[in-house]
């Protein structure tokens, strides 16, 4: 494994790495995950989001066309399209998913956009999110503030994200935007007892200490469609996600004190 190094929104630096690598496969994972609602959010995600993948693939078409298979997201457009982006990042991935198909139709760019719905699993650092912030501190023996804990999500596990785009390198499938979720949707509120049961039955929880946030859409990944053109479905159940990433995290925790000690 060779590591590269480049700023993807910089094209001319993305366009000497393409033509020094020539890839028959690019994965495009690179960007910013912050669904701030806040006014400094546009430009950040503007730029790791929409400009970097606009480097990549202008990249890709200038050294060789190789395949191109973009993280998109479940905050994109829906089935009901007239739904506003409920914050930057969203927008940005609706920009993205544009040009993307752009560039498929007019410099004939080989590139498949993976609809990525609410990953979880072991290995996630950024406490921001909910499966790793809640765990933590039920670990700690702490009652995490909740929002009411209604909206449904589909919940989908890291490994089988791993799977879909591995999937989707070796398809023919090209120009499309496909759904990476369970086809299920489940609640918040759901999702956080299952943690407790796994961790401590006994912690009593209070929903609604935060306010919900506005624009929460909710969707649910088009599955058939996806196992369709890639042949791709999910294999991990929320259950035995849920309690693979509670023991990662368990451990994790145990190693960190042994550390500290």
């Amino acid at each position: 494994m060779t590591w590269w190094q480049a700023d993807l929104r910089e094209v001319a630096d993305c366009t000497e790495v393409m033509r020094r690598v020539r890839p028959d496969v690019v994965f495009h994972l690179a960007g910013s995950v912050d669904t701030s609602r806040n006014l400094d959010a546009v430009q950040e995600t503007l730029s790791a989001n929409l400009l970097a993948a606009i480097g990549v693939m202008t990249a890709a078409v200038e050294h060789g066309l190789p395949r191109v298979v973009l993280a998109g997201s479940m905050e994109g457009p829906g089935a009901d399209e007239r739904d506003a982006p409920g914050h930057p990042y969203s927008a940005s991935k609706v920009a993205m998913t544009a040009y993307a198909k752009m560039f498929h139709a007019l410099f004939h760019l080989d590139v498949l956009e993976l609809r990525i719905f609410m990953v979880y699993g072991p290995g996630e650092t950024r406490l921001a999110h909910l499966v790793p912030s809640v765990i933590r501190e039920l670990l700690s023996g702490a009652a995490p503030p909740l929002t009411s804990g209604q909206r449904r999500i589909d919940w989908v596990f890291v490994d089988d994200v791993v799977d879909a785009f591995i999937a989707a390198a070796r398809s023919d499938v090209t120009g499309r935007v496909l759904d990476v979720g369970s086809g299920t949707r489940t609640s918040v509120r759901e999702v956080v007892e299952r943690l407790v049961r796994l961790i401590d039955p006994e912690l009593e929880l209070g929903f609604g200490q935060l306010p919900d946030r506005e624009l929460e859409h909710e969707r649910c990944a088009r599955v058939d469609e996806t196992a369709l053109a890639i042949g791709w479905r999910t294999t991990t159940t929320l259950d035995e996600g849920m309690r693979r990433t509670v023991e990662w995290y368990r451990a994790d925790v145990i190693a960190e004190l042994g550390r500290r000690s």
